[in-house]
């Protein structure tokens, strides 16, 4: 039976007749226009549905008083915020619980840890004191609520009849003899939703109210009659009388859907700014694709006088042929029509020349080998009769019109975002109405509104000053006089530092706290010259292995690699964790794996710092022969990184630094001349840190690690080094090397010994003492880019353009799979060429086993075929396997793994090939696919990937021995990510090679219901195995069951709980941010 409404005649507030309208009790009015339900939200955030009901959550904690409250799915925490800041609002000492798993489910979308840290850290600062977020199932928290204990409920899970009318029944018993029970959504009968199927069983059962606005809200008294407080006794006896009804109805509707707007014009106006932001990185973005366009139509250039060349050739070979042709006419005419349904390869126009002549040679008395000679030849002729250039350049072509159009669309986007963002913040009307073109309109013609007030004239005003840098006094020197040497020097300087003519001892201290980048150091330290120490710290002993792993076969030197407290930046690691250290060596040389990532013009901040102090062994050894030619030096900086001059100032460290050298003696100025080795990054006698040394520092005196780029006692210490270098009675000087400074004057060449002592003596740049010049009196222009040199060269040196590639031995593998002749054909050829092209050895490099029908009479006789017997459909990982151990066993340095449906550029084993030799082998390399480029993201400068594709990966010997080779659970499918994630964990670092080209045509395939189930499963797979969140395990169990198929029963072996950092399920399928 439903529950009988207790009579009430009591107000919850005093009785006020006044100001009654016709048709409306008082005491209507007196319970509705409560203060509390006119009080400002503290939190608004995404989904926003909630948002309209929360003036009638505060009015439901107002009436209700109660002494617990839980809330089953809290999300982002609308609801659940709303409930407690009206309980601290009314002083009481309610108990508050938040259950969800905060993974999400099919109804509110999946989502990562982001929501609930969010969520915390907005509820820990405010509410800690009487709630509790509890991360579990619904069903797991029962045991922790005892029967009769809760008086407000709020069910907010999954939305199902079957998951709400569970969720009810269970909490039921939990409710107290005053209990309330809330359900949202009861107005959505979509996507599944049943929520209003239960709320009309429930409303039919218990006292109830129900508000349609905000996708619909249910309120329900499950308590004892005669507990039910007076405003809920009011609330129901409303509900059955239609005006009343009404009244309420609208009161909240109104007040919550004012918060709505609120919510969503402050979510247009942070849209403005987002948009304003990515046009900026798209401006970056499309500069970088037209140096790379230019660069690319470069090499069509090239590639054309090469075809010329070759047409040249094809035309003479015709004319010695011309004799057989009226014989061969039939064939010749059955061979074209052939031809016209293919496209050309100029890879195997190229191969089919060369073979077409030997032939020609070898077999000129046989009439049939003479034949099918000219309708080889034939076919090379019309190929390039068609085209100019391999097929490839069409699609450069259009690569280059298409991003000539979108660099006007991307600068037009900057223009009129600069333009518009002032407007809209200093123009409250024009904002006003902007933000309501948003909401009535949507985003384009909200856009277009923009455009026409940009372009109609209107002056924008200055932007506020709240968003201008913070100002702090000049105290950088005048670049005019601010000098530094030019390296490499003009001569060999000694590196003698006695009569036994042993170099200085060196140790390198650096740290790495982003251990993926170990490689690249590695790779600038073989530039130093003589024997050095390596003593490389880090933040937790999972990168210390990755390390010391990138590291192995180290022969130039030790390698300690330590684990050090996360704080200080790189300042204390360097300092008091190698404090063992400097005693025993002349010179140190303090690095770390710097990556500024709060301003993007400054990530080649690191990249120009490695290159002006390690770029060259040149470099390195006039650095060091300063040090030996003149002991009265103590540091050597690099000079300023461009793009940060304008920043060379005391910021918020003065005071930090101002207590440290007073405890040296020494006495700073705020507004005396400044200079520091911005970056932290230099070259030092170890004498000259002694004093720094010598204070006893512990890593206490150092904040903890939040991200801090500023006002911190690491920062102070970054820059006094030169102070300290005085200190302890030594001088310094700074380094360029003027092709990476184009916009930095007083660079002075050293062409002897001579002109180091004369540059010192006459520009020698000092901090104490009474002689020191006046700081610059005008802040300089920012500049917004580093020279592009500096760009080209970090590239080159990743890609190994600046080395000579070193002979090698390559092999191809290839696993068919019922590929077609033409197919496996284009597949051997252009590996063939691409591998003579390289250098490399061809014959019994061609390695191919296949997993279903045999293609052994498509190569039969190929001298570069190396054939494995079949072992069936043993999958794509086990038979790269099995080449791969064949490979290797027969004296392979480097083994290629290609799909059987794509071909090799002429130059791409070359390109693969060198790119590895610059990482020294501690890597795997991937080639840039074509047409399509994978959209998966790559480092612009370095060419570091998450991931790497499996359909044409170059794996080094080392790899192959440290890893296995592909995990063979996986039949197909996500063990070439399986194999990256395992590599990066090795210490091996991913890099996309962009002049390795590979034809993969793989856009325009067809959906295949059993690719896709292979695809799923392999991605359980995958999940089980790196630990994936339970969310993408479900959403994947998900996919297969809606193919008709259940998840794998099959449980791979778990990788080591660190190494789960190095996945990344939170793209679903793409496994990284995906570029579009």
């Amino acid at each position: 039976m439903p529950h009988q409404m207790p009579d009430s005649t009591l107000s919850p507030h005093p009785a006020n007749h006044a100001g009654d309208r016709p048709g409306t009790r008082p005491l209507d009015l007196q319970a509705l226009y409560t203060p509390i339900v006119l009080s400002e939200p503290n939190r608004l955030v995404f989904p926003p549905p909630w948002i309209g009901h929360i003036p009638f959550a505060f009015w439901i904690i107002d009436a209700l008083r109660p002494a617990s409250l839980v809330e089953l799915g809290t999300h982002s925490g609308n609801s659940y915020c709303a409930f407690l800041q009206a309980i601290a609002a009314c002083g009481l000492s309610t108990s508050c619980y938040a259950v969800d798993t905060w993974e999400g489910d099919p109804h509110a979308g999946l989502y990562g840890d982001e929501v609930y840290e969010d969520l915390r850290a907005h509820h820990d600062a405010a509410y800690a004191g009487f709630s509790r977020l509890l991360r579990m199932t619904f069903d797991q928290a029962l045991e922790y609520f005892p029967d009769a204990s809760i008086d407000l409920l709020h069910i907010d899970g999954l939305h199902t009849y079957e998951a709400v009318g569970q969720d009810f029944r269970s909490w039921l018993p939990k409710m107290s003899g005053r209990g309330l029970v809330l359900f949202h959504d009861i107005n959505v009968r979509e996507r599944g939703f049943g929520v209003w199927q239960v709320w009309e069983e429930v409303s039919a059962a218990y006292p109830s109210f129900s508000f349609l606005h905000s996708n619909g809200l249910g309120v329900a008294y499950v308590g004892k009659p005669e507990a039910m407080p007076p405003a809920l006794a009011w609330l129901f006896e409303a509900a059955g009388e239609r005006d009343r009804n009404a009244l309420v109805r609208r009161h909240f509707d109104r007040l919550g859907q004012g918060l709505v707007d609120r919510f969503w014009a402050q979510h247009r106006l942070k849209q403005i700014g987002d948009y304003t932001r990515h046009a900026d990185a798209l401006s970056a973005q499309v500069a970088d694709r037209e140096a790379t366009v230019e660069r690319l139509t470069g090499w069509v250039a090239d590639r054309d006088a090469d075809i010329g060349a070759l047409q040249a050739h094809a035309a003479e070979t015709d004319r010695q042929l011309h004799a057989l042709a009226v014989e061969t006419d039939r064939q010749l005419h059955l061979l074209m029509d052939r031809l016209g349904e293919r496209e050309a390869q100029l890879a195997e126009a190229m191969a089919e020349a060369e073979r077409q002549t030997a032939e020609a040679r070898r077999q000129a008395a046989h009439a049939r080998a003479l034949q099918d000679e000219l309708a080889r030849q034939t076919h090379r002729l019309e190929a390039m009769e068609g085209s100019t250039s391999w097929r490839a350049t069409a699609g450069l072509r259009w690569a280059s019109a298409r991003s000539r159009t979108a660099i006007v669309k991307a600068r037009f986007i900057v223009g009129i975002s600069r333009r518009a963002l002032p407007m809209l913040l200093c123009q409250p009307e024009s904002r006003h109405q902007t933000l309501e073109s948003l909401r009535r309109d949507g985003l384009r013609p909200a856009w277009r509104r923009i455009i026409q007030q940009v372009q109609g004239g209107r002056t924008p005003c200055a932007a506020p000053a709240a968003l201008d840098a913070p100002s702090f006094p000049e105290v950088a020197r005048p670049i005019e006089i601010d000098h530094s040497v030019a390296v490499p020097f003009g001569h060999r300087p000694a590196l003698a530092t006695g009569p036994d003519g042993t170099p200085p001892t060196i140790a390198v201290v650096c740290h790495l706290f982003h251990e993926n980048l170990a490689v690249e150091f590695r790779r600038y330290f073989l530039n130093i010259p003589v024997p050095a120490d390596l003593f490389i710290s880090t933040s937790d002993p999972f990168k210390k292995s990755v390390i010391e792993k990138a590291f192995s076969g180290w022969d130039r030197g030790t390698v300690d690699v330590r684990v050090t407290p996360n704080r200080g930046r790189d300042i204390a690691p360097k300092l008091l964790g190698f404090r063992d250290v400097y005693d025993r060596y002349d010179l140190v040389l303090h690095l770390h794996s710097k990556q500024s990532d709060h301003a993007s013009v400054l990530a080649n901040w690191r990249g120009q710092l490695l290159e002006t102090l390690l770029g060259s062994p040149e470099t390195v050894e006039s650095i060091v022969g300063a040090f030996v030619q003149r002991p009265d030096l103590g540091m050597v900086g690099s000079q300023h990184f461009e793009p940060v001059r304008h920043w060379i100032n005391w910021g918020n460290n003065f005071p930090y630094a101002d207590r440290l050298m007073a405890r040296l003696g020494l006495t700073l100025s705020e507004t005396r001349v400044l200079d520091f080795p911005s970056g932290s990054m230099f070259w030092a006698r170890s004498a000259a840190l002694k004093p720094l040394l010598d204070l006893g520092l512990s890593y206490e005196d150092f904040a903890e690690e939040r991200g801090q780029i500023d006002g911190t006692l690491a920062h102070a210490i970054e820059r006094t080094y030169f102070h300290v270098c005085e200190a302890a009675g030594f001088g310094w000087i700074k380094v360029a090397d003027p092709a990476l400074f184009p916009d930095t004057p007083a660079i002075a060449p050293i062409d002897s010994p001579a002109d180091l002592d004369r540059f010192i003596v006459e520009h020698g740049l000092k901090l104490t003492g009474s002689d020191l010049p006046a700081p610059r009196s005008v802040h300089p222009t920012p500049i917004a880019q580093p020279d592009p040199a500096l760009i080209d060269r970090r590239s080159a040196k990743a890609l190994g353009l600046d080395r000579a590639v070193a002979p090698a031995t390559v092999a191809v593998g290839i696993v068919t799979y019922n590929n077609d002749e033409a197919a496996v054909r284009r597949i051997v050829e252009s590996t063939r060429l691409a591998l003579a092209e390289a250098g490399c050895p061809t014959d019994g490099r061609i390695l191919v086993i296949d997993n279903g029908e045999s293609s052994a009479a498509t190569t039969a006789g190929d001298p570069a075929i190396h054939r494995l017997d079949s072992a069936g459909n043993i999958g794509f990982g086990a038979g790269h396997n099995r080449l791969m151990a064949a490979a290797f066993a027969a004296g392979a340095d480097h083994y290629i793994a290609a799909n059987p449906d794509g071909a090799f550029h002429p130059q791409a084993v070359l390109a693969l090939l060198r790119m590895m030799q610059a990482q020294q082998d501690r890597a795997l390399v991937e080639a840039l696919q074509f047409p399509v480029e994978h959209p998966k993201p790559y480092d612009p400068f370095t060419f570091e990937t998450p991931w790497l594709s499996g359909a044409c990966l170059m794996i080094p010997r080392r790899a192959f021995e440290e890893l296995g080779g592909f995990d063979e659970t996986f039949f197909m499918y996500c063990e070439d990510v399986d194999l990256s994630w395992r590599a990066r964990a090795s210490g091996f670092v991913l890099c996309s090679c962009p002049t390795a080209i590979f034809l993969h045509e793989v856009t325009n395939r067809p959906r295949n219901p059993a690719v896709l189930r292979m695809i799923h499963e392999s991605g359980m797979l995958l999940a089980r195995k790196w630990g994936a969140p339970p969310a993408f395990q479900s959403w994947v169990a998900g996919e297969l069951r809606g193919l008709g198929h259940p998840p794998p029963e099959t449980q791979p072996e778990p990788v080591p709980a660190d190494w789960r950092r190095c996945a990344d399920f939170s793209h679903h399928f793409s496994f990284a941010k995906a570029r579009w």
